[in-house]
Formats: C-alpha cells, structure tokens, sequence
C-alpha cells in the first residue's frame, strides 16, 4: 500500500496545532517536522523513495503553508525544508 503525502502533512499539522506562537517558537516547531522526517528516511533505508517523498512532500507542503505566520529569522524551518530536498 502506497504512503500517502496526506498522512505526513497531517502529522506537521499537528505540530503546528500544538505550538505556543511565542518568540523562539520556531525552534519547537522546527523539531516536530524533524521527527516526522525520520520516517522519510527509514523509508529510504529500506530502498523505498517513493513513501519517502511522500513523507517529504507532506512535510514541505505544511510547512510551506504555515510559514508565513512565523518570524524564522534563523532559518529553522527553512532548514527542516532544505532536509527534504
């Protein structure tokens, strides 16, 4: 059965949901995604690129989505994007 990007976009979501909007939020929210990112590379350890891009591309697209609401003068998610890359 195909990993679906849906099911990773969703779980960013959710990191996003829980996050504070204070300053220096960025850095708890940049580790969620990282975590989520793991799966992506378990997958290609076991040789599996497809499910691994799509684990990427439901990360990249929620955070992409969200981005704008964030002061990311450090760069942090966009780091967690570039790991996707």
């Amino acid at each position: 059965m195909p990993v679906k990007p849906e099911v990773y976009r969703s779980r960013a979501a959710a990191v996003f949901r829980r996050a504070d909007y204070g300053w220096g939020v960025e850095e708890s929210i940049a580790c969620g995604p990282k975590e989520i990112l793991e799966a992506g590379s378990g997958f290609l350890s076991q040789e599996d690129p497809a499910s691994a891009a799509a684990v990427y591309t439901g990360a990249v697209r929620e955070i992409l989505s969200r981005y704008e609401e964030f002061q990311d003068a450090e760069g942090l998610l966009c780091e967690v994007v570039q790991e996707c890359a």
